[in-house]
Parts: C-alpha cells; sequence; structure tokens
C-alpha cells in the first residue's frame, strides 16, 4: 500500500481497495489490519505517507517489526529512488 501511494500516485484509499483486490479480500479487511497493527487511525496513516512524514513511518515499522528491518529499508530505499 506504500509503494502504491509514494510511487504510483493512488491515494491511500484507491491503494487498499487495490490491494484487497488482489488478495481478494474485502476493503476493510486491509483497511483494520494495518490501523489495528499500527495503532493508528485511518488520517493518522494519511499523514504518516506524505513526503514529510515517510522517514518517521519507517521507523515505527522498524521498531514494531525489527525482525523486517532489512525489507522495511529495502521498501522505503526503492520509495525513495
Amino acid at each position: 500500500m506504500i509503494f502504491l501511494v509514494t510511487k504510483e500516485g493512488f491515494n491511500r484509499v484507491e491503494a487498499t481497495r487495490k490491494v484487497a483486490d488482489i488478495r481478494g479480500i474485502s476493503t476493510q479487511a486491509v483497511l483494520d489490519k494495518y490501523c489495528r497493527q499500527l495503532d493508528k487511525r485511518a488520517y493518522q496513516v494519511d499523514e504518516l505517507l506524505t513526503p514529510a512524514k515517510l522517514d518517521k513511518f519507517k521507523a515505527l515499522l522498524i521498531g514494531k517489526y525489527p525482525h523486517h528491518k532489512a525489507i522495511i529499508e529495502g521498501t522505503f530505499s526503492d520509495i525513495s529512488a
């Protein structure tokens, strides 16, 4: 979803819908999952997706999922490229 928003020009709602379609699940299920796991409301996720807050988003993800640090850093590196 992050990549779709930052690199493909989708807004969060469109990106969430696309991820849900790819996974064959409801849009609400995707939204609920990332909001619950990040302990954020949708508008807070929108804020984290702004260019000025992407570093904060990356730090949040690494703090929450340190065992996936390399994947997270790689994803955010691709976003910055």
